[in-house]
């Protein structure tokens, strides 16, 4: 258990009471202050300012919770009581903050963000909302996309809420890669181990500990856990083997299929797309269109690109922390969208021509980001290329999702971008395929190409637009790897001694370091999926320096490992 050491400014009260019947309670009445911020408090048990929720508020306040916060993180606080803690993360570096309790305290919580409405950056939004743990519907209308942090503080004095709370917790940490910290006072023992027991219960796991400073008027300890759920999204859909019968059906087939484009939209110079999101900066997505310049057919947003990005939107889970190429990106709108939602990085590559109409409406977006969240940058790298050149740009390495846009409606084009698509995706890069349905004896042959490189998957999305299709591509042999999984550690790793070992013997931490392969679970249902087995192992093969993975009895899949890396 580590302790945190940075200097504090601790909260100041007005009135104090040392001793009620559950825990420490430093105000009871009166008006407690930290920094800029004041709290009134008052007699019930919610608007009492409570030990721990005071060390995890001064914490955030510090400078080491500054940096926790320095990329303005969206946060949700559970329980939040007089909202201390949530105001401490608001003025602290807060991209967004929801305050949650119980429906009756949501009144007290606004009130008490709109009495410290001066102190609080005008670029971070603090709202109050109502969120009974355990109520899945309630969730999904607070926090539709999830956020990056979860706090709470002084939640743990009644075991029977901890599954519900946990469930929450959980739940809200699926929809997208969230850093959990739970504050709590060391109070009695049997709540102590109903705690433990809870969390073994849940798909959550504690990743660490951190024992808080405390103000003088606290006698206990405070500790904040670190939470986290260690299973990520799956991102790939359920496997369709009936992808081109689904596509192509005869019956859907129309004797004029339409262009996929709106003459009347596409001649606006400017096009805002309203985007289903609560995010402030996403809700309008405004891109710059040129339709009357000579410069092809990417100058303008195709009908298919809008159910793309409207389709991010509600997975933000594609793009959050990954690396995306988007390949053909034309006006650029959907490396916008994906830089919003929290890509890692975002390679936007078409023609030469288009350089300057992506770089326009990247300035746009900037503009209107700033506005909401000056701290917020959208990290694009525009890539000029020309589909079949090779080798591909060294931008293009290590991409997690490659975005294809509208991009599958001519066959020369097409000839030339097999050989990039070969050449730039790996076991570890998933596909996203926006498609609009034109001509069928010309698009057939296309989607058969590109079924020798993935497994095709059409996508249940509700489209606006006739003829349209969303698919996610799978590569063939799929294994993760990259920004969808995490590091096997030692403890996958089959000690020598194991009967499945089969002659193999047990690496070193340092050999699994220098290795640093990467089997996501949603990579391990698939591969389950695809051999009809019901799961699927690891093993290390020393003698042999590889890996390999095992379903039904046998080896399915094998890599060699020379010089500690993989091949």
């Amino acid at each position: 258990m580590s302790s945190s050491s940075s200097s504090y400014e601790h909260v100041t009260t007005s009135t104090k009471t040392s001793s009620v019947p559950h825990g420490s309670s430093l105000v009871t009445h009166g008006v407690a202050t930290l920094g800029p911020l004041r709290v009134t408090c008052g007699g019930e048990i919610n608007e009492q300012l409570w030990g721990a929720g005071a060390c995890l508020a001064s914490y955030l306040y510090s400078e080491q919770g500054r940096s926790l916060l320095a990329n303005s993180p969206e946060v949700i606080e559970l329980g939040s009581g007089t909202g201390l803690t949530g105001l401490a993360a608001a003025i602290s570096g807060a991209g967004s903050v929801i305050l949650t309790d119980q429906a009756h305290c949501v009144d007290t919580l606004s009130n008490t963000i709109a009495e410290n409405e001066d102190v609080i950056p005008p670029h971070t939004h603090v709202s109050a909302a109502a969120l009974p743990w355990g109520d899945s519907s309630a969730l999904s209308e607070v926090s539709p996309l999830g956020c990056d942090l979860i706090v709470g503080a002084d939640l743990l004095y009644n075991p029977e809420t901890f599954p519900a709370l946990l469930s929450t917790i959980a739940e809200l940490a699926a929809k997208r890669p969230a850093k959990i910290l739970i504050a709590t006072e060391q109070r009695w023992e049997s709540v102590s181990e109903s705690w433990v027991e809870a969390i073994a219960a849940s798909p959550l796991e504690v990743a660490g500990e951190t024992v808080l400073p405390a103000p003088p008027s606290l006698d206990r300890k405070v500790v904040m856990l670190e939470l986290r759920l260690p299973r990520p999204p799956s991102p790939p859909p359920p496997e369709s083997p009936a992808c081109l019968d689904i596509l192509f059906n005869p019956s859907t087939a129309r004797p004029h299929p339409s262009l996929g484009l709106s003459y009347l939209l596409a001649s606006l110079p400017v096009r805002t797309l309203p985007l289903p999101t609560p995010l402030p900066y996403l809700q309008q997505l405004s891109s710059s269109q040129d339709l009357e310049k000579s410069l092809g057919v990417g100058t303008v947003i195709w009908d298919v690109a809008i159910t793309l990005t409207e389709y991010l939107t509600h997975h933000p889970e594609l793009v959050v922390g990954k690396k995306v190429l988007d390949l053909g990106t034309g006006v650029g709108q959907l490396s916008i969208a994906a830089a919003l939602l929290g890509c890692v990085d975002v390679v936007a590559s078409d023609v030469q021509e288009l350089e300057g109409l992506v770089e326009r409406n990247v300035t746009l977006a900037s503009q209107h980001l700033s506005g909401m969240d000056k701290k917020r940058v959208l990290n694009i790298q525009y890539t000029p290329y020309l589909w079949g050149v090779l080798p591909p740009p060294a931008s293009f390495a290590g991409t997690d999702l490659l975005v294809l846009s509208d991009c599958l409606y001519d066959t020369g084009a097409f000839s030339a971008l097999m050989p990039t698509l070969r050449a730039t995706i790996t076991p570890s890069t998933l596909t996203l395929i926006a498609y609009h349905r034109r001509i069928d004896a010309r698009e057939i042959p296309m989607f058969e190409g590109l079924a020798e490189l993935m497994d095709l998957h059409v996508i249940d999305f509700p489209c606006e637009f006739e003829d349209s299709y969303l698919l996610m591509g799978v590569p063939k042999g799929w294994a993760g790897g990259g920004g969808w999984g995490r590091a096997v550690d030692e403890s996958s790793v089959l000690d020598k001694d194991d009967a499945r070992w089969e002659g193999g013997e047990r690496l070193g931490v340092d050999t699994m370091a220098e290795c640093f392969v990467k089997v996501p679970p949603c990579g391990l249902k698939l591969l389950a999926s695809r051999w009809g087995a019901e799961d699927v192992e690891i093993k290390w093969k020393g003698g042999e320096r590889g890996l390999e993975i095992w379903a039904g009895g046998g080896v399915k899949m094998r890599w060699v490992l020379p010089e500690g890396r993989v091949s």
